[in-house]
């Protein structure tokens, strides 16, 4: 007796199960073959009727196919579809060498196959609804994190918002009283002030980055081999030197596809993620292990692989790991590692997946899909030089201490600096009175920066308007251009940069007049 299935993956008939003489015949290879080179086992198969023979080569040759040579030796032959509804899933063939089956063994036959064929599509039915259940429980899980990232992300940007208006008072008068002030411990005082905003600002920075508000720095073209390279060497410290004063070793290997496509993306966000990583994959090997950084291609993607011989994950705590705060390091842990690493993923269109097994460790892998939409590696820009211009500038900001240190910025400059605490107020004094350039705030109550700049350029095309936000930039250039915003800064603002915002916008006119100059 022999069961030949269908894999349909590989269009073939499989033989799956052996029976000779009572016994199972287990110490032959499986056996396969093309649909129509099984003999009257594909004949069934193809026609979904039995055929029962006392001559076996000779009703092959009837059929026109070629007789198996197992079949050799046994004329009498029985072979029965396996049928699941209108579907043929295989056969159940019976050879003899001495015995013509009957229309009874036909019958019995018949009816074991159909029952086998139903109880193997209960179980390839089960197998995938075990399979999609698992899928919608992993997107279930994903959509549930994503939302508690977009929830945490909307209370953070409400806060960054209002902690930068407070910074960049702080920030903006201190900076402005270095300039005046000579007095060595005072200007001393000030510059621990100056820091601590500056610091202040990191902070809402990080907050931002987390929660994915964040988008101020362009794609460019990231080399993802490259980024392992610099991530290991900024982490040397850690898995080789504090690893080896603990009395362990971790070897530490890298396995980087050659010429591994580049994507587009943020290289610091991209370190910073790699980092948390290689850090938690340390943490994970108290008593040392193997490190592998592994790139590769597939479907289209380039994928990292972070692999740990750790301890691994438990399937409880697998669940949660993403979740922000979320920690098993206890008080020197901020649970905010991975969290920051999905947030990164996320912002790079990526995705971060982990499989883990208990005791003998753990692999963390990101795809990040391909893209040929990056800009050029930004450069630092260089100091704006001072304006010989004077400009009569109109600023917008309903919070009064951040308006008036933009506008003692300006003034300090030598340009006319005028005051509007809200949109209305802003579009009534521009109507009145000519302005060179606009400064307003973007979150306002009533009239919005948006309204603001839209008024503006109805009024007057050629004034350049800056858009000051304190929620971080994530506006394309693209929908900026529509709404009449010419650049954009983010809070807390520094002198350098009102400056520098002002000397682009001095010669962007310039450039401008000489084009249309006759």
């Amino acid at each position: 007796m022999a069961v030949v299935l269908l894999e349909e993956e590989h269009d073939r008939l499989r033989v799956v199960l052996r029976v000779r003489d009572g016994r199972r015949c287990d110490e032959e290879e499986p056996r396969f073959y093309p649909r129509r080179a099984a003999g009257l086992s594909g004949t069934v198969f193809e026609t979904g009727r039995s055929i029962r023979t006392t001559d076996y080569t000779a009703d092959c040759a009837q059929h026109g196919v070629a007789p198996l040579p197992a079949a050799f030796g046994m004329p009498y032959c029985l072979i029965v579809p396996m049928t699941a509804g209108d579907r043929v899933l295989g056969v159940l063939s019976l050879r003899s060498p001495d015995r013509a089956f009957t229309d009874a063994d036909e019958r019995l036959i018949a009816n074991i196959a159909q029952l086998a064929a139903l109880m193997l599509r209960s179980a390839r039915l089960y197998e995938e609804r075990t399979r999609a259940f698992g899928e919608l429980a992993s997107a279930q899980d994903q959509l549930v994190r994503t939302e508690k990232l977009r929830a945490l992300g909307e209370m953070a940007s409400g806060v960054a918002h209002d902690f930068n208006n407070v910074l960049a008072s702080i920030l903006g008068r201190a900076q402005l009283l270095l300039e005046r002030i000579q007095d060595v411990k005072l200007r001393r005082w000030l510059q621990v002030i100056e820091r601590a905003a500056m610091d202040g600002a990191r902070t809402v920075r990080r907050l931002q980055d987390f929660t994915g508000i964040r988008r101020d720095q362009p794609a460019v073209a990231v080399d993802l081999n490259q980024v392992v390279q610099q991530v290991l060497e900024a982490t040397e410290s850690t898995w080789r030197q504090d690893a080896r004063r603990r009395g362990v070793e971790i070897e530490v290997l890298t396995d980087l596809a050659e010429r591994l496509p580049q994507i587009a993306g943020d290289p610091a966000e991209l370190r910073e993620a790699f980092t948390n990583l290689v850090l938690n994959a340390v943490d994970a090997m108290p008593k040392g292990g193997q490190l592998t950084l592994r790139t590769s291609t597939a479907d289209g993607q380039v994928m990292v692989e972070v692999i740990d011989t750790g301890t691994g994950i438990p399937e409880p705590i697998r669940q949660k790991i993403f979740d922000p705060f979320f920690t098993t390091k206890g008080p020197k842990g901020t649970g905010l590692g991975l969290s920051m690493a999905y947030g990164i993923l996320a912002r790079h269109s990526g995705r971060i997946t982990v499989e883990s097994d208990e005791g003998r460790g753990t692999t963390f892998r990101l795809s990040f899909p391909l893209s040929d939409q990056v800009a050029e590696a930004a450069t630092e820009p260089t100091p704006a030089a001072a304006s010989t211009v004077s400009l009569r500038c109109l600023v917008v900001d309903d919070e009064e201490e951040v308006a008036e240190v933009v506008a003692d910025i300006l003034t300090t400059a030598g340009h006319v600096a005028v005051i509007a605490a809200s949109g209305q107020a802003a579009v009534d004094l521009f109507s009145a009175a000519p302005f060179d350039l606009v400064f307003t705030d973007l979150a306002m109550p009533g009239m919005t920066g948006w309204q603001v700049a839209r008024a503006v350029k109805a009024r007057a095309p050629e004034v350049a308007v800056v858009m000051m936000s304190g929620f971080g930039v994530e506006v394309e250039p693209a929908e900026l251009r529509n709404n009449g915003v010419d650049l954009v800064l983010s809070k807390p603002l520094q002198i350098k940069d009102v400056l520098r915002a002002v000397a682009t916008i001095q010669r962007s006119d310039r450039g401008r007049g000489e084009a249309e100059a006759p």
